[in-house]
């Protein structure tokens, strides 16, 4: 889940579409960071269209957030919710699914909005 967010947060930093090869995340392959494009794009978070480079390996280009995508990347990219969320999903959180992390960032996002609006 932690490159899941790496690249959200790399397509949602750019306001034009990306394509793969342009998504470089320390520690990870381009083969891993393709995969994970391929299940964000199964999952209807990111929308792009899939191409075979002249190395033989799947390029996607045109990378964009989806509606879905925007929604979720703006709980994840918040330090203390994509914490809280990890923590709910303890002891592993790379097994949940993607929609039971969807619904447990909504979930931390409203604690924390709701303490913060408690606070006001």
């Amino acid at each position: 889940m932690e490159l899941v967010r790496k690249i959200m947060l790399a397509v949602a930093a750019t306001e034009r579409p990306l394509d793969s090869v342009m998504v470089r995340i320390a520690n990870y392959t381009p083969d891993q960071i393709s995969e994970h494009i391929r299940l964000l794009n199964e999952a209807r978070l990111l929308e792009g269209s899939l191409t075979v480079g002249g190395d033989r390996r799947l390029r996607w280009n045109e990378l964009r957030l989806t509606w879905w995508g925007h929604d979720f990347i703006e709980c994840a990219r918040n330090e203390m919710i994509w914490r809280l969320a990890n923590e709910a999903l303890s002891p592993d959180p790379s097994a949940a699914s993607l929609e039971v992390w969807r619904q447990t960032l909504l979930a931390a996002t409203f604690r924390v909005l709701g303490h913060s609006v408690n606070r006001s």
